[in-house]
């Protein structure tokens, strides 16, 4: 996917500068920051499944680097960085509910995503406003989270500690956003957008102590990883 995007994109870009030899382009950049939602695998909430990611809102930020070619026409670079917090109490209580002679109490850390993306931008001008359409391709790097679930029972103690993993996938985000013109350089705005991708993690690890008799199990799986973001936008554009 992401070969074929380079591809494209240099197509683009060539046929844009043979046929329009006169056009005159301009550098922008655009700040996006705002709340990210979980979807599929990554929110689900299933302490039978693997794949279950028990994401909970975060935030996303990125940065976005483009120049403008022709009729509102960009090419860009983007970088980003996507966090969301485990669900704790989901988590235990999904727990508790399996093994309800224990008290649980959870310890965790967050799901973080990082992503470097080539990117089309296309801009509809409506009076003083942009209306974009995206389309970004490339790679993220995820680390799932470390957690500790410890359980305390009638003579009993357990934990169960699941290891950070990081992997890479490839990964499309399909965007639409809307943005007012302040003046020839700034704007501000808002964007939504769908970020999906398949990572797989392997050779993860989860340690069971009970009672001090430690167990450990590795499994594999692949996960569906979808974000709904609804991001403000500053833009400044340089002529």
């Amino acid at each position: 996917m992401i070969k074929t995007l380079i591809i494209t994109l240099l197509s683009v870009l060539l046929i844009v500068n043979i046929s329009f030899p006169q056009a005159k382009g301009w550098i922008f950049s655009s700040i996006n920051a705002g709340p990210s939602i979980p979807l599929g695998d990554f929110a689900k909430k299933n302490p039978t499944d693997p794949n279950s990611g028990y994401a909970n809102i975060g935030y996303k930020v990125d940065l976005t680097v483009g120049i403008n070619m022709l009729s509102d026409f960009s090419i860009c670079l983007m970088g980003m960085y996507n966090s969301n917090p485990v669900d704790a109490n989901a988590l235990r209580n999904d727990i508790a509910a399996a093994y309800p002679l224990f008290n649980w109490n959870l310890t965790s850390e967050s799901w973080h995503v990082k992503g470097i993306f080539m990117g089309l931008i296309k801009s509809f001008p409506v009076q003083n406003y942009n209306i974009d359409i995206k389309l970004f391709g490339g790679a993220l790097d995820f680390d799932s989270p470390e957690y500790k679930l410890t359980g305390t029972g009638p003579g009993t103690y357990a934990t169960v500690t699941v290891k950070e993993k990081s992997t890479y996938s490839e990964c499309y985000i399909i965007a639409v956003g809307a943005r007012y013109n302040i003046n020839k350089n700034f704007s501000v705005g808002l964007n939504i957008e769908s970020i999906n991708s398949r990572p797989q993690f392997t050779d993860m690890r989860t340690i069971y102590d009970i009672n001090g008799v430690q167990n450990e199990i590795r499994n594999s799986y692949k996960q569906w990883y979808n974000t709904i973001n609804i991001l403000a936008t500053i833009s400044y554009a340089f002529y």
